[in-house]
């Protein structure tokens, strides 16, 4: 059970640094909005590049969650158990 908890836990973790990478590409995307003027440009390309490297780390962070919540229903599944694996069935 405790390796449940445990797996349990790490999802809670990875949702939230999603969260907080979800929360930064909105953040990005408002500035992104406001600097339409010629002396935000450098600033809008470093963002660009910022922007991307967000999506990168939300990619790994959304397949990190997908694989633990994998990892989470393994321990619930039905027919999961010494007996089933014994018997073959």
């Amino acid at each position: 059970m405790a390796t449940y908890e445990k797996v349990e836990h790490e999802l809670e973790v990875v949702k939230q640094k999603l969260n907080d990478v979800e929360r930064k590409l909105n953040r990005l995307e408002n500035l992104r909005s406001r600097t339409e003027t010629p002396r935000w440009n450098g600033e809008l390309a470093h963002l660009e590049r910022k922007e991307e490297s967000l999506e990168a780390e939300k990619k790994v962070w959304n397949e990190q969650v997908a694989f633990l919540q994998r990892k989470l229903t393994e321990f619930t599944q039905l027919g999961n158990d010494f007996v089933t694996r014994a018997l073959g069935t």
